[in-house]
């Protein structure tokens, strides 16, 4: 047999066109940009309810020691004044509300509303709780009543919930889409503990 040049030429058409590759490299693209989009938004999703969760303990602790140091209270439009109770209301799919008892036990001056964020939602077992910190014997007291409490003057001059009060832990949870945050509060204490 004879063999011609042109058959002695090697042939190149073993490897990928730009077009298959750039077209890979496009596919690989879109697969990765839509991975770290969930990822990205995921851990978002995250941060805002973790924000939200620490927020409102915050909240309750600097209530919690206004209250324990017997500071004067300022809430817009009112005097400043001495409050024998700082109350948490907690309530579910709603923004939790922080009221001051007024000294002589009779009314709630309404002094904050903590933003969660529109985005996150509060759930409590038996919705509303009220938070009930009193001074200056750091009592608490957790109420779950559709009213706001109603308070007497006990004989060492503080305020006490004529409520029942309730005989378990207060569980909070805040909820972000599937992403749940847990707050504990103590029973006895009104001690807070995050729960992961």
């Amino acid at each position: 047999m004879i063999l011609m040049a042109k058959d002695l030429k090697p042939k190149f058409n073993s490897g990928f066109t730009i077009l298959e590759i750039t077209v890979v490299i496009g596919i690989m693209a879109v697969l990765l940009a839509t991975a770290g989009l969930s990822i990205f938004i995921s851990r978002r999703d995250n941060l805002i309810l973790e924000q939200a969760g620490q927020d409102l303990v915050s909240e309750v602790r600097l209530a919690q020691s206004k209250i324990l140091a017997v500071q004067r209270i300022e809430v817009e439009g009112e005097q400043p004044f001495t409050s024998k109770a700082v109350i948490i209301k907690a309530e579910n799919g709603q923004n939790p509300l922080i009221y001051y008892l007024s000294s002589d036990c009779s009314s709630l001056k309404k002094a904050k509303t903590v933003d969660l964020s529109g985005s996150v939602n509060l759930s409590v077992p038996s919705s509303p709780v009220y938070l009930i910190y009193i001074s200056p014997f750091a009592k608490f007291f957790a109420v779950s009543s559709q009213a706001a409490p109603v308070f007497i003057n006990s004989t060492n001059n503080t305020c006490e919930p004529v409520e029942p009060v309730v005989t378990d832990d207060v569980n909070i949870t805040l909820i972000n889409g599937s992403k749940t945050y847990k707050i504990k509060i103590d029973k006895d204490s009104g001690g807070i503990t995050i729960v992961q």
